[in-house]
Formats: structure tokens, C-alpha cells, sequence
């Protein structure tokens, strides 16, 4: 018998050829995926600190939108002015008819403030301060409230309007990731004008 046969299937070079080729690809893949989980997290860490400024922004500019606002508009003196002030570092006050019954009450201040990492809000002169945000989830490094430009409308003779504007300045990061940060900034016209 003199037939040589030949051998089929792979050798040991082969196959591990084979195998290093298919270890290279597995390995890109892998890093192609952890890849895509990172800029996934990042993606939604930064949306998570966008909607934590953004819900507290949009709390504070709606209420000093109504600072200056009485119910009494035969009174001659607003009892609510000035309507927006910066007391101590870190917290804005101001005051608004609330029940439109024209008497100014101390129910009827209202106060936002940073204090430690939080945003929090006090809804009456001497009441209690609550936590509009959560400091398990934003550390907030900055809050302001700079008043704005004041323009001056003269009407044909019969006096004038004062509108004023306020802004607002936030900067926070996120608890779990301090590399997370954010800032806001809104200028806030309030809707009751000065009027001369």
C-alpha cells in the first residue's frame, strides 16, 4: 500500500493563529461596548444635573416674575417694594399679594437660599426652610440673584414705568461625580412695573 494520505483539518500554528485572530476581535468589541456605556453614564449624568437646575431655575424665576404684585390698585404705595432684594450672601427675598387682599403679610415673603449644598426655599418671614434640591444627587456651588438693568418707559405726560429685571446664577455638580458640572443663568424680568 503505497497511498500517502493527506491530512485534512488544521495544525497546532493554524489554530492558534486562529484563536489570536479571534481574540483580537473579541477584545474590540469589548472596548467598542465599554466605550459606549461611558459616554452612555456620561450622557445621562449630565442630563440628570440638567433637569435638577433647570426644575429649580424655573421654580425661582416664576416665583420673582410676581414679586411687586398687590391686589389693591387703588392703594397709591405699593407695600410690597422693593420686590426683589439680596439679603445675606447666598439668598434672595421678595414679596407678593398672594391672597390679593391688598395688606401686606409676612405669609406673603418668600426666600430662596444655598445653604451647604442645597437650594432651599422658605415660604413666609421667620418660617421654616425646606429643600427644594436633593443633596444625594447635586451639590450646588453657587447661587445669586444680582439685580438687573432698570429701564425707564416716559409716558406722554402722565408719568412713567420702571421695569426691572433679575438674575439669577446657579452652578452645581453632580454628587456621585464632582467632574459633572453645570451653570445657569436667567434673566428674569418681573412682571409688576414701577409705575411714576
Amino acid at each position: 500500500m503505497d497511498s500517502l494520505h493527506k491530512q485534512k483539518g488544521l495544525n497546532l500554528i493554524e489554530l492558534m493563529i486562529a484563536m489570536l485572530l479571534g481574540l483580537i476581535v473579541v477584545g474590540v468589541t469589548i472596548g467598542i461596548l465599554v466605550s459606549a456605556i461611558k459616554s452612555s453614564s456620561d450622557t445621562i449624568k449630565m442630563t440628570r444635573l440638567n433637569q435638577e437646575m433647570q426644575a429649580i431655575m424655573t421654580l425661582i424665576s416664576r416665583d420673582i416674575r410676581r414679586a411687586g404684585y398687590w391686589g389693591d390698585n387703588t392703594a397709591t404705595v405699593n407695600p410690597y417694594e422693593p420686590s426683589v432684594a439680596s439679603g445675606a450672601s447666598d439668598t434672595i427675598t421678595f414679596a407678593y399679594d398672594a391672597n390679593s387682599n391688598g395688606a401686606s403679610e409676612a405669609t406673603e415673603t418668600i426666600s430662596f437660599r444655598k445653604n451647604a449644598n442645597t437650594i432651599q426655599i422658605r415660604q413666609s418671614a421667620g418660617g421654616v426652610w425646606t429643600n427644594l434640591s436633593d443633596p444625594d444627587v447635586v451639590n450646588f456651588v453657587d447661587f445669586n440673584g444680582v439685580a438687573g438693568q432698570t429701564f425707564v418707559i416716559e409716558a406722554d405726560n402722565t408719568g412713567s414705568a420702571v421695569l426691572r429685571t433679575v438674575t439669577i446664577n446657579l452652578q452645581a455638580e453632580l454628587a456621585e461625580d464632582s467632574t459633572v458640572t453645570r451653570s445657569v443663568s436667567e434673566n428674569i424680568r418681573i412682571r409688576n412695573d414701577e409705575i411714576n
